[in-house]
């Protein structure tokens, strides 16, 4: 949906990717994905429980949505996983809880407005996302830090070789 807004300064029109409408702020109930339907009020408040339940990849996004969500968002995912994102997934439970919060993951669609939410397309884009008309920094790597080879196991980075902490 494209609303239209006109600039100030040149008197054209310029255009929105979004419609944005004012809501009260309010926390959407997080009971509505299968895989927080028994959390409770105090867990969901707790910011360790928060940290512990944080999505790291789509096999727990998967489990946590359900069966809801059409199966090319999965595959869209996956491929911009392993072909373009430049840092791993880290998605708390709260900001998740943000995504398309007027829809249940079983309901008629959700995917769709999975594709189109704008917080989904900043923490957590896909493939089909990316502009490959404007190519990345020559310099850009997957890993600009090079902690795959401080890696001691998978994922698991010494961050200061040198130094005993």
């Amino acid at each position: 949906m494209t609303s239209g807004t006109t600039s100030a300064s040149t008197g054209t029109q310029l255009s929105q990717p979004y419609a944005y409408s004012q809501r009260e702020l309010v926390e959407p109930d997080w009971t509505r994905f299968a895989g927080w339907r028994e959390v409770g009020v105090a867990e969901w408040e707790s910011a360790q429980w928060q940290r512990a339940h944080c999505v790291k990849n789509v096999r727990q996004l998967r489990e946590l949505l359900g069966a809801g969500v059409d199966e090319r968002f999965y595959a869209d995912l996956e491929r911009d996983q392993a072909e373009r994102a430049t840092m791993s997934m880290l998605l708390p439970p709260q900001m998740l809880n943000t995504i398309v919060s007027h829809l249940a993951p079983h309901e008629r669609g959700f995917t769709e407005a999975l594709y189109a939410d704008p917080v989904r397309r900043y923490m957590m884009p896909v493939f089909s996302d990316r502009r490959t008309d404007w190519p990345s920094h020559p310099h850009a790597t997957r890993d600009s830090l090079h902690e795959h080879d401080m890696w001691v196991a998978e994922g698991l980075t010494h961050r200061y070789p040198t130094k005993v902490l």
